[in-house]
């Protein structure tokens, strides 16, 4: 795949996301789905992830990410789609 086919998006994820799987749900989600980048908890109870791959790849993982696992409860994803900076070869959780 070219770079110019890569695209980014950066999101905080606010709700029940800690204790509940989330970031796992997210990670095997995204490399399902082929795309790269990172999902790791936040200090005040947010996850963060970003993500690198086709759109419509992201689009799909969004739409997941939405529902969660099952004792997730998804309050609001902020979302930032923008160019990519820098990329990552695989996705992984952050620590």
């Amino acid at each position: 795949m070219n770079d110019s086919a890569i695209e980014e998006f950066h999101a905080i994820v606010s709700g029940r996301v800690q204790g509940v799987g989330y970031r796992f749900f997210v990670r095997d989600q995204a490399n399902k789905l082929c795309l790269k980048g990172y999902v790791r908890n936040l200090f005040n109870g947010e996850v963060e992830v970003l993500v690198q791959g086709r759109r419509q790849d992201m689009e799909q993982l969004l739409k997941l990410m939405q529902k969660g696992p099952e004792m997730a409860w998804i309050q609001d994803i902020e979302v930032n789609w923008r160019p990519p900076t820098e990329y990552y070869d695989s996705f992984s959780i952050a620590y």
